[in-house]
């Protein structure tokens, strides 16, 4: 698929999301710059929670605000994860610190799906992202597929993608010996990989490394 056919599957599918839901507020996420993303190696899909911001605003596009690289919070994480992994593991030390313009760069290499479309808050209420990711899950599946990825990446969200999504109730994950947690979903399998949310209250360094060291040492 091609970025013109990326973005149409894009529009078609959350014109049927907004229907779906009944006239609930619906924040676009997806990837943020489709001719840049279909050629990045691997294909990185972040699966998040949902976005923070007041439910009686306006809605908004993840792509047209954070796309550009202007807020830090979450975002500088996802920005070094990318630029680890997309050059093959690169160790925390030589990660360029994130600035704006460093930030916009990587995200235009990934795409992001929020399990909840609607708004939320600093703290996502897990019977909340169960139930929207359960009535959801074939559209979410859809979305998913439509990035073709190499990679999906559950930040925080791996157990609630593994069963409401992909209806994989199985028991044991594998384990690398960093002790990331990974298992594979989906026909055709896709690894899915358990990490921490990217504002985890740890250092940037052990969040950083959980995942990237992590996938270097599951091979």
């Amino acid at each position: 698929m091609n970025s013109s056919e990326l973005e149409a599957a894009e529009r078609s599918l959350f014109r049927r999301w907004r229907t779906h839901l009944g006239g609930e507020r619906f924040y676009e996420d997806g990837a943020f710059k489709p001719p840049v993303f279909v050629k990045t190696r691997p294909r990185i899909v972040f699966l998040m929670k949902e976005v923070n911001t007041d439910p009686k605003g306006d809605e908004w596009a993840l792509r047209e605000v954070v796309g550009e690289g202007k807020y830090a919070s979450t975002w500088n994480m996802i920005a070094y994860w990318t630029k680890g992994i997309v050059n093959g593991g690169m160790t925390w030390d030589k990660i360029d610190w994130a600035d704006a313009t460093f930030r916009a760069e990587m995200l235009a290499q990934v795409a992001v799906v929020n399990l909840h479309k609607g708004a939320g808050t600093g703290s996502s209420d897990p019977d909340t992202l169960w139930r929207t990711a359960l009535r959801d899950r074939e559209l979410l599946r859809e979305q998913i597929a439509i990035y073709e990825p190499d990679l999906l990446v559950g930040c925080g969200t791996a157990t609630i993608a593994r069963a409401a999504v992909f209806d994989d109730y199985g028991g044991d994950w594998r384990q690398a010996s960093s002790g990331l947690r990974w298992c594979l979903v989906g026909s055709p399998a896709i690894p899915l990989v358990e990490t921490y949310h990217p504002q985890a209250r740890k250092s940037g360094r052990i969040v950083y490394e959980h995942l990237v060291e992590g996938l270097k040492s599951a091979g």
